[in-house]
Formats: structure tokens, sequence, C-alpha cells
């Protein structure tokens, strides 16, 4: 029993050691798993990080050649700007001399010459801009290729990592396997050795439990012997007692029976123990020599036990050999995979930068055909406006000439065409008329008449213009609103200005607002449905003044001839403070024609003037018209300061002008 439980102890503990060995090997392999799951991570992760990093820095890169290019484009933009410049410089300087007609010819040509410019400019800012997106572009795609070979290159490595763990895994499988084995045979040459030793104890015990029963037995014959002695003697002394002659033979018969019984029984007693002792003595040889075989055997199973292990451990040098040719192999196959994918990326990478190249010349190419294609069309279209030029030269020179006539004076435009700038001019005497509507303020503000006072103002100056055709020595300054300004004596220069011219110029600008009176009277306005009483006709009035001036071209855009001075300021006033229907002169313009017998003025008398304290004044005698007059706070604000031929509004009118 105690080898029974021995042997359970020791298959117990075999198993719990296979099965704690084939948890460790398990946990082994979880071991080796997670820690090639967590190196594969961290490898990715390093990679994302390191890719996030070539991104960032790419994106840096991409702003600081953004930022360059701009400053390029910038650059290209000041040197053209330099260019048009010194181009309009030069074309400044070939101007000088010039008269108008040949200063006209040469503007064109060079409004011509600016928009060649311009667009050769914008071409060449085109291109420029063309072929930065195309470098960006290009960095873009190297970069995408980059990426992608470095993945790709990840990847191998990825898998060669893993095909080396596998082989490694393969090969402590292998061992595992090779030192499962080396342990099973250990295990059974152990149970072989336990079984003998067992076998040998059992024998052991065996001998001695059978010398322990023959032992036994004969202390049970000599025990068994001494009790029959005992009791035949108690018999015989029984039997003495009863009959002592009689039995006296018998006993002696008995006794010498029982002697010879007793020393028969000796005798077998001594012979069995002799049998025994000898059985035992046979038993003992043949006990030593199974101990002998056993003890040979063991020696065996050893020398085969270490036999085993020996050649365990030769398949252990064996695999392990094994595993280092087929790593070496495996990473020499890797080395050579891994030299041929980079070749393989190194040439897809001259191709793809070879295809760049070609593709920034082609395009590089493409914009120098297309700059001479636009030269050439330039060329052509120089050619064709040359011809232009050349037909329309006759044509334009009598049409510019009337149209410049018919805005400036003679004299000025003389000036102009033979590129001389003119100079400011001081007049000695000069009469000045303004002329507008009484009431246009109110009829500015009323709701609705925003295109009737279009209609009735172009109607009004129409009419003014017709007039003026036939008063050469008038000329009209300027419009504001409804307000018409001329001026007469101030169209050629001189160094005085007699008392007969004098007169001439006054009654030029009398008799012209006379007939713009007597011509706005007749005006026909009942289509326009004006409120109230303009429908019976428009309320013109006018105020007249004369006295020296200054007069010169202003503006480079659209020049104007204007005239400065006081003179002026007080026919404005002498306009704003009279009443609807008559002509309001200052007490100097009177003083000039005041010896003329046909013209009848009456004094107004003293009336108090903005700016200019109280003044006479005086109303050419016209026939009576109905209406009211002039409020005091009507007349127009004229700054003291500005000596320009302008009108200044009062402030409510001028609100509502402003407004309109």
């Amino acid at each position: 029993m105690r080898q029974r439980e021995l042997a359970t102890d020791l298959l117990a503990a075999e198993f719990m050691k296979v099965r704690l060995a084939k948890l460790a090997d398990r946990a082994l392999t979880l071991k080796v798993r997670l820690v090639q799951q967590e190196e594969a991570r961290e490898r990715e992760v390093a990679f994302r990080q390191k890719m996030r990093q070539k991104r960032e820095a790419f994106q840096l890169l991409i702003k600081n050649v953004e930022a360059r290019q701009k400053r390029e484009r910038e650059e290209l933009r000041m040197s053209q700007l330099r260019v048009a410049k010194n181009i309009k410089l030069i074309q400044a300087l070939e101007m000088r001399g010039l008269d108008e007609i040949d200063r006209r010819r040469k503007l064109k040509e060079n409004e011509v010459v600016a928009h060649q410019l311009r667009m050769k400019q914008q071409k060449e800012t085109e291109q420029l801009r063309e072929l930065q997106l195309i470098k960006i572009k290009h960095m873009t795609e190297t970069l995408a290729r980059e990426i992608e070979d470095q993945a790709a290159l990840e990847h191998v490595a990825t898998e060669h990592k893993e095909k080396e763990l596998a082989l490694e895994a393969q090969f402590l499988s292998q061992q595992q396997a090779a030192q499962d084995e080396m342990d099973n045979a250990q295990a059974r040459i152990k149970a072989t050795h336990l079984r003998e030793r067992q076998k040998a104890t059992r024998s052991s015990f065996e001998r001695q439990q059978r010398r322990q029963a023959s032992f036994l037995e004969r202390q049970q014959r000599h025990s068994a012997k001494l009790r029959t002695r005992v009791f035949m003697a108690q018999d015989e002394l029984l039997q003495k007692s009863s009959g002592i002659g009689d039995e006296d033979s018998e006993d002696s018969s008995s006794m010498s029976g029982t002697e010879s019984s007793d020393d028969a029984s000796d005798s077998e007693e001594q012979a069995g123990g002799d049998g025994e002792h000898g059985g035992a003595e046979k038993a003992g040889g043949d006990g030593e020599k199974r101990v002998a075989k056993s003890k040979n055997l063991d020696d065996a199973q050893e020398l085969e036990l270490m036999e085993q292990l020996e050649k365990g451990r030769d398949r252990v040098r064996t695999l392990q050999r094994q595993q280092k040719e087929n790593l070496d192999s495996l990473k020499s196959q890797q080395r050579d995979q891994f030299r041929m994918l980079q070749k393989e990326q190194k040439r897809k990478f001259s191709d793809l930068i070879k295809e760049q190249e070609e593709e920034v010349a082609q395009i590089r190419a493409d914009h120098q055909l297309e700059m001479n294609e636009l030269l050439a069309t330039m060329s052509r279209n120089d050619i064709i406006e040359s011809q232009k030029r050349q037909v329309e030269k006759k044509l334009d020179t009598d049409s510019s000439n009337d149209l410049l006539s018919a805005m400036l004076p003679k004299f000025i435009c003389d000036q102009l065409k033979q590129g001389i700038m003119p100079e400011p001019v001081s007049f000695d005497f000069a009469c000045v008329g303004f002329m507008d509507l009484y009431g246009f303020k109110e009829l500015a503000s009323a709701a609705g008449t925003g295109h009737q006072l279009v209609k009735l103002l172009d109607r009004l100056y129409k009419c003014f213009d017709a007039i003026l055709v036939d008063y050469p020595t008038l000329y009209k300054v300027e419009t504001v609103q409804d307000t018409f300004m001329v001026a007469c004596g101030v169209l050629d220069t001189r160094d005085s200005t007699p008392i007969d011219q004098r007169i001439e110029f006054a009654r030029a600008i009398l008799e012209f607002s006379m007939d713009a009176i007597d011509a706005v009277a007749e005006i026909d306005v009942s289509d326009l449905k004006l409120p109230g009483t303009w429908k019976d006709g428009l309320p013109l009035r006018i105020g007249l003044n004369c006295g020296p001036c200054l007069a010169g071209l202003v503006g480079s855009k659209a020049p104007r001839y204007c005239l400065f001075g006081d003179v002026v300021n007080v026919a404005s006033r002498m306009c704003s403070t009279n009443d609807k229907g008559r002509i309001q002169v200052s007490d100097e313009f009177h003083k000039v024609v005041a010896a003329e017998q046909d013209l009848v003025f009456v004094e107004r008398g003293s009336i108090a003037v903005k700016g200019k304290g109280t003044m006479l004044v005086w109303v050419l005698e016209q026939p009576p018209v109905d209406g009211g007059i002039a409020q005091e706070g009507a007349e127009s604000e004229i700054d003291d300061n500005n000596t320009m031929g302008t009108i200044t509004p009062e402030p409510e009118r001028n609100e509502q002008q402003h407004h309109e």
C-alpha cells in the first residue's frame, strides 16, 4: 500500500509537473505574443508619429514656399510697375512740344502700348503663378511618394519581424518538444527503476515473511509438544493414582511410546527446521541474484537514459544550428528583398522627378509659345492700329477741334494743341451772369418729381444753349442744378478793355438774359404735371455783375475753364436776391450801361447782401410778372474766401439738393 501510495504520489507529481510545464509554455507563448503585439503597436505609433512630424514639417515648408512665392510675385509686380512708370516717363518726354493732334495720336499709341504691356505683364504673372502652383504640386507628390515608400518599407520590416518571430516560435516549439521527449524518456526510466525497486522490495518482504512464518510454525510446534508432554505427565499421575500395577506396564509402554513419539517429532522438527533453513538459504541466494540482476538492469537503464539524454542534447544542438541557419537565410532573403524594394522605390522616385522636370519644361515651352503668340498678336494689332490711326487721324482732327472749341475758349485750345499748359489769365473787365428758377427748392422737395426735374432742366438748358449760339462773345461756364452761369469778355486775352467794348459786353449779356426770359416763358411744361403755379410757366430770375476777374484751366481728367474773383460772388447774390421774371444788376453794372437810352433800369434800393453788407441794386424794366418777392433768407451762401465761379448753396437748399 505504501508503494501504491508512493506510485500515486509520483503520478500526481508528474501530472502536475506536466500541467505546470504546459501552463508555463502557454504563459510564455502569451507573453511572447503580447510582447510582439506591444512591439508592433509601438512601431506603428512611432511610424505614425514620424509621419505626422513629417507632414507638419512639410506644411511649414509649404508655408515658407508660399511666402517666398508671394514675395516673388510682389517683386515681379513692383518690377512691372517700375517698367510701366519708366515707359510713362519716356512717353511724357516724347509728348513734349507736340501739338494737340499729335498729342492725341501719341496718347492713343501710348494707350495701346500700355494695354499691350498690361497684357504681357498679366501673362507673365499668370505664368509665374502656374509655375509656383506646379512646384507646390510636385512637392506634394514627392511627399506622398516618400510617405508611401516609407510605409511600404515599414510594412516589409514588420513582415520580416513577424517571420523572424514565427521562426523563433517554431524553434522554441521544436526545442520544447525535444525537451518533452527527453523528460518523457527520463520519466519512463524512472518508472522502470521504480518498478524494479518495488519488485525487489516485494521479494525481500516475501522472504522475510516466509522466514517469520517458518519461525512461528516451529514455535507453535514446540509449544504443542510441550503442552502434549505436560498433559501426558498429568495423565500418568492420574493413572498411577487409580491402578498402580497394571498401569505401570502400560505407563512404561506409553511412556516409551510417548518418548519415542516425542523423539520422532523432535527429529521431524529438526529435520523441518533444517529444511526450512535450507529453503531460506536458497531463497536468500535467489534474492541476491535478483538484486544483482536488478542492479545490472539499473545500470543498463542508466546507460540507456544517458544515451537518450545525449541524443536529446544532440537534437537540441541540431535544432539550434538549423535555427541559426534558417534565421541567417531568412535575414539574407529579407535584406535582398529590402534592397530590391529600395532600388525599385529609387527608380520610381527618379521617374517621378523626371516626369516633374519634363512637365515643368513642357509648361515653360507652352509659356514661351503663348508669349510669342501674344507678341505676334500685339505686333499685328500694332500694325492694324497704326493703319486705323492713319485713317482716322484726319477724321478726328475736325471733330476734336470742334468739341474742344465748344468746351474751352479758342486761345486755350490753341495753347493745348501746341503742347503748352495754359497759364491763368487776368481780365480787367468781364461780365458774369447767374440765372435760376425761383422756388426750385420747394419743387425739388415735392414727392414724385425726380423724373420731372430731370426733364425740366434738360429743356431749360437746351433753351439756353440754343440762345448762346447767337452770342459768340458769351461763354457758358457751368451749370449746378437749376443754376446756369455765363460770362462775357473772357474768350480772348487783352491788356485792357476800352469803354465801348465794356458796353458791348454788358449789352450782349443783357440781351442774352432778355432772350432767355422770353424763351423760358414759351417752354411747355404741361406734360410734366408739375405741382402748383409751375404748370403756368417757369419762374426764371437773373442776376448780373461786372468787374475784374481771374480765369484759368482747372483739372486734368475733365479740365474746366473757371472764373475766380469777387465779381462771381456778387453776380450770384444778384440772382439769389432777385424776384422771379426780372433781371437784377449791381450798381457797377448799371454804371456801365447807364448811358444807353434803350435800356431802362429802376432803382430797387439798397439791400442786405450776406458777406457784402448793404449794396445798391437795379432792376431792368420788364413787364410785371405775378409772384412773390425773393425772401431775404433765400439768398445763396457763398464763402468770401472762395472766389471760384461755383455756387455754394445755403444750408437748407444744400440738404435738399444733396437729397435730390
